[in-house]
């Protein structure tokens, strides 16, 4: 809702966006080039009205965009970081959700390009961004695959599908004689630097771990990590990234060319993914209505070992109704759990690709999911210990090579990997071993697995401490269209029932383990508020 603000000094009242009136997109950009050409692009600009005691904190403008169809205008706020780097785009992503509490957060702005995926003027649709500057430094420096997240499946999916003619809105000149930009879908790598030449190592160290990244940028990392850790606490927007290419970082050490050139560029590329912002949100905005829905539990437990669905059964005894009538005969109980948390477990049979168990979610709506299964430890993983995900890395085979799927890689709550890392303290009542990484999720059971098969998972990805295959139908499952409620919390927790590539196991001791840390996690160390009946 517009404002009529009040006359004042006999000036005449003017239309203003008021703090706490419904806005359904905020755009958050980075450069003042960036943020001229996005509310050029807009159909209205006003100011906005912020409370006494609260600062204009990122330049936040008022704007509107029509729409056809007789369909109600968008209402923007539209925000300036005003500098770069991880830091400002966190700050500016946090306090631009909490303050205007939008439906959708899109980060537009320019990028470094890496040839063939994009050319310059092109827009990337960013499928996965990679926080590429954790790692470790020793003779040479090792990206770690920590810090990767990806955008809201839906937002990525309409925009990648896009086929309006929002070229035609550019209005500045293209300094070359090529053709009309395009907009494609690739994964970003951001960090600090600015990635002038290929011609380093540590670029190269970077690349070499991603080689399909399409760009390179310096805020997504830390709009990402804002975002998820509203979605732990509060409602969250969902999260879009959409990015001009402005520059083509060579592989000599030439740079990209001379100053005036490159700031053509970059007004150009600032008008292409303003031009393709405005386009994309008029026509084509999916319907993300429903994402406030109340939840019905606190946790989902899915498990795809009979021992564990009989075990945790029993721990979690204290039955209050057997489910929704589509799955309770066969995969899934509801039950009260001390400290009142109402906890379903979907016990399933078989990996499949995610369907059956996406249903569940839906109707068991739960805060969060927590994959408890069996799987193969490497590294310093031993039987009967317990692996617990920081980030579940999808691959698939190719050959005796594991082709690790980066885009397809999904973090685990911040919330419950830091009540995991709590529960296995000296104080807390779990006193197994507990190996906190990375779990690949592929399509092989682990027995037997041959060893130049675990060293190559390795090798792409050291901090890995175990292998499964559950993980992938649950990824499968979280990744699939938008649920009617927000996205669950999610942790998958793994008994280590064989190591290395031996056939034998021990899935009782694994179990058991497992069993045993979920229940202090549930006792102990929840994290999340119980929903209430």
């Amino acid at each position: 809702m517009l404002l009529w603000s009040c006359e004042r000094n006999n000036e005449p009242a003017e239309q203003r966006l008021a703090v706490g009136e419904p806005v359904d997109v905020a755009v958050v950009t980075i450069i003042p080039a960036e943020y001229r050409a996005m509310l050029a692009h807009m159909d209205r600009i006003f100011p906005v009205a912020v409370p006494t005691g609260k600062a204009n904190s990122f330049a936040w403008k008022g704007a509107e965009i029509d729409r056809p169809d007789g369909k109600a205008p968008l209402r923007l706020v539209i925000a300036l970081a005003g500098e770069a780097g991880t830091t400002s785009g966190a700050l500016a992503v946090l306090d631009t959700a909490t303050t205007w509490r939008p439906e959708i957060l899109v980060l537009a702005g320019v990028a470094g390009g890496l040839q063939p995926k994009v050319d310059r003027g092109d827009v990337l649709i960013s499928q996965a961004v990679w926080g590429y500057e954790y790692g470790a430094i020793a003779s040479d420096f090792v990206p770690r695959r920590d810090w990767l997240f990806q955008p809201h499946p839906v937002l990525l999916q309409a925009a990648s599908r896009y086929a309006g003619n929002w070229q035609r809105d550019i209005t500045e000149i293209r300094p070359d004689a090529g053709g009309l930009p395009r907009h494609r879908v690739g994964t970003t790598a951001s960090g600090n630097k600015v990635i002038e030449t290929l011609d380093s190592t540590y670029v190269e160290s970077v690349l070499s771990r991603l080689p399909d990244a399409a760009s390179v940028e310096m805020e997504a990392a830390g709009a990402f990590a804002a975002v998820e850790l509203l979605s732990q606490s509060a409602r969250a927007p969902a999260l879009l990234m959409l990015r001009g290419i402005s520059d083509i970082p060579n592989p000599r050490a030439g740079l990209f060319g001379d100053k005036p050139d490159r700031e053509r560029w970059k007004r150009y590329a600032a008008d292409s993914v303003a031009a393709f912002t405005k386009g994309f949100l008029r026509d084509a905005l999916p319907n993300l209505e429903g994402a406030d829905a109340i939840f019905r539990s606190d946790a989902l437990i899915v498990t795809y070992s009979a021992q564990v669905c009989s075990d945790m059964g029993r721990r979690l005894h204290q039955q209050t109704f057997a489910g929704p009538s589509t799955w309770h005969e066969t995969t899934l109980q509801v039950r009260t759990y001390t400290r009142g948390l109402q906890i379903g477990i979907a016990c399933l049979d078989a990996v499949d690709d995610g369907m059956r168990l996406h249903e569940i979610i839906r109707e068991v709506a739960p805060a969060a999911i927590l994959l408890v299964d069996t799987a193969l430890g490497i590294g310093a993983a031993q039987i009967g210990d317990v692996a617990v995900a920081r980030l579940t890395v999808p691959f698939d085979h190719d050959g005796d090579r594991p082709m690790v799927r980066n885009a397809d890689s999904i973090r685990s709550a911040r919330a419950l990997v830091a009540a995991a890392l709590g529960v296995s303290q000296p104080a807390a009542s779990f006193d197994g071993r507990l190996h906190v990484g990375a779990i690949a999720a592929g399509n092989t059971s682990g027995k037997g697995m041959d060893e130049a098969l675990v060293d190559s998972i390795l090798a792409a990805n050291p901090r890995t401490v175990a292998i499964d295959r559950e993980s992938a139908a649950v990824v499968s499952a979280l990744s699939r269209t938008a649920l009617p409620f927000p996205a669950p919390l999610f942790l998958s927790i793994q008994g280590i029932d064989r190591i290395g590539g031996a056939a034998d196991n021990d899935a009782s001791a694994a179990s058991a383990s497992a069993i045993d840390f979920v229940m202090a996690l549930l006792e102990h160390a929840w994290p999340i508020a119980p929903v209430g009946p």
